[in-house]
């Protein structure tokens, strides 16, 4: 096995494991009101000088409240017909979390079949996860916190993953094309 793509499939394995990992950590927080007398419960978060205890939210539940939401409102419009803004903003959270998803799953299967076909998928998909981050932060999925550092570290990733396959994509071209024989030009 060429030492390149033992090298590449060892990132991939590495960059797997940090994406789930990101998905385990705090993406935004749920603020809770509490008074000045009153610390925080253990599972909860306070910054110095606020008011506000922080329940760190983790990824992987805002995944699942986003996939659980959306497929209730598909069985609440299979089963009456109504369709409203409401439901159609689940629908496209959960849409929107599913690109957010997709590297890994992606990556997870050019890890199991190195193929240059899903290796281009691969990169379409993390350039889709990209621009989903980047029109979700706004909202502070990217924000300078320390309370959603889980948000930025997947991005991170993402990026990472998508530079991993462009540059595997261009030494296989380059490979290719030291590989290709110039036929010799016909003399007469």
């Amino acid at each position: 096995m060429d030492a390149n793509i033992l090298l590449t499939r060892l990132f991939r394995v590495y960059l797997l494991v940090l994406m789930g990992i990101s998905l385990l950590a705090p993406w935004t927080y749920s603020r809770i009101i509490i008074s000045p007398r009153y610390t925080c419960f253990p599972e909860y978060q306070s910054l110095p000088g606020s008011p506000f205890c922080y329940e760190p939210i983790l990824g992987i539940r805002m995944v699942a409240m986003a996939f659980g939401e959306g497929a209730i409102f598909i069985g609440n419009y299979l089963k009456t017909g109504e369709l409203d803004k409401f439901g159609l903003d689940l629908i496209g959270n959960a849409f929107a979390f599913f690109l957010f998803l997709l590297p890994i799953i992606t990556s997870f299967v050019v890890l199991m079949t190195p193929k240059k076909g899903f290796c281009r998928l691969n990169l379409v998909t993390c350039g889709l996860a990209i621009v989903v981050i980047l029109a979700f932060s706004p909202f502070g999925i990217l924000t300078i916190s320390p309370l959603k550092w889980g948000g930025m570290m997947y991005g991170l990733f993402v990026l990472v993953g998508l530079a991993l396959e462009i540059i595997t994509l261009l030494i296989e071209h380059k490979n290719q094309a030291k590989t290709v024989e110039i036929p010799a030009p016909i003399t007469h």
